[in-house]
């Protein structure tokens, strides 16, 4: 297996969240899969992920992604354990990786304080230069509807529909394709009355984005949000040729 540089970049919103990878789209050879972790397990400071019994991540800290690893297709056990932990005290999650498809595999407090996999089918595939991708996945314990609505930038109003509807915790969306500009939001629970207004994010086209939301929404100071560039087209010049 090989990890590769999938286009991971951290779109700031109101904290820095996510380490920031330098873009560059990486092709799928073929019969080739790809895989990312995401550390949403609020218990523990830092995961190490094992594949197939062997360690790949060392030390992923909460809220991070990591780069994908490039696998051929199969079957997978993917575990993880608290930063140097045994084994034999993993938890567990199987994936099976499908030729030229891309995944994301989250790990999230359940209710017991342990945690669960969610493991998300990534549509890597760049949209037209003109047109954006987008989806919502809340990690936001305690906020059973998180809505991401338009808001007027200036406050917590919304000014129209939203751009996603009522996502329970753990849950994510389907994309959404959007045109190009400024991402003017904020997140909204009903049950916990949560209402966090977004700095406002410049969203380009030729790209897909992810918007994780973390946090306990019993406690809004702990709600932070970030945005993942999970994939983005080749800059061209003139010539048309791709740029390196």
């Amino acid at each position: 297996m090989r990890i590769c540089q999938r286009a991971i970049v951290l779109v700031c919103l109101f904290c820095s969240i996510l380490p920031a990878i330098p873009l560059r789209q990486v092709y799928a050879e073929s019969g080739d899969g790809h895989v990312r972790i995401m550390q949403a397990w609020q218990e523990a400071a830092s995961l190490d992920v094992y594949v197939n019994g062997a360690k790949v991540f060392e030390n992923r800290p909460y809220k991070s992604v990591s780069d994908y690893v490039t696998l051929p297709a199969g079957t997978y056990r993917l575990q993880v354990v608290r930063e140097g932990g045994s084994l034999k005290d993993a938890v567990e999650a199987v994936v099976i990786v499908q030729p030229q498809q891309d995944y994301t595999v989250i790990w999230a407090t359940e209710d017991s304080g342990q945690p669960a996999p969610t493991i998300l089918t990534d549509d890597n595939i760049w949209p037209s230069i003109d047109s954006l991708r987008i989806r919502l996945i809340n990690l936001a314990r305690k906020a059973d509807g998180l809505s991401l609505v338009r808001s007027d930038n200036r406050s917590a109003t919304q000014v129209t529909k939203p751009y996603f509807d009522k996502v329970g915790y753990r849950g994510h969306t389907n994309y959404l394709a959007l045109t190009p500009g400024w991402l003017n939001a904020m997140v909204v629970d009903e049950g916990s009355k949560l209402k966090q207004l977004l700095k406002p994010v410049q969203l380009d086209g030729y790209a897909v984005y992810s918007v994780f939301v973390f946090g306990d929404a019993s406690q809004p100071d702990t709600i932070s949000v970030g945005i993942t560039i999970d994939a983005a087209g080749p800059l061209l010049p003139a010539t048309g040729d791709e740029l390196e």
